[in-house]
């Protein structure tokens, strides 16, 4: 047997076998690739998805908010004119009570009966 005949199967092995793990490799860098590719645009859209959801929560934070603002808004305009109310109230009858003591500091005993009835008309 030659020496030719020995080498050319060991050769041709060697290099078809070098050949087709390059081949491998290279569908497989491919592959890995597009796998890649397909796990960023899941992560973006999951990113999007995400940002949807928080964007929905504050909306819905923000409305509802809103609506207690504008609750506490009429609220407050109602406890206004109660105040309001309530000072007016309190001013007259200040005045009710300050025209009393000047009408009970006025009394004498020759004077009673007239002051009396002045101040019953002042609480009427």
């Amino acid at each position: 047997m030659e020496l030719w005949q020995i080498l050319l199967p060991i050769i041709s092995s060697l290099l078809g076998g070098s050949l087709v793990t390059l081949i491998t490799m290279r569908s497989l860098k491919v592959k890995a690739a597009a796998e890649a590719k397909t796990a960023e645009a899941t992560a973006e859209s999951n990113e999007l998805e995400n940002v949807d959801k928080a964007i929905k929560i504050w909306r819905e934070m923000s409305e509802r908010l809103y609506g207690e603002l504008e609750e506490s808004r009429r609220e407050n305009a109602q406890f206004m004119l109660e105040v309001s109310s309530l000072k007016k109230k309190v001013t007259e009858l200040t005045t009710t009570t300050r025209r009393i003591a000047r009408l009970l500091d006025q009394i004498t005993p020759d004077n009673m009966e007239n002051k009396v009835s002045q101040i019953k008309k002042e609480l009427e």
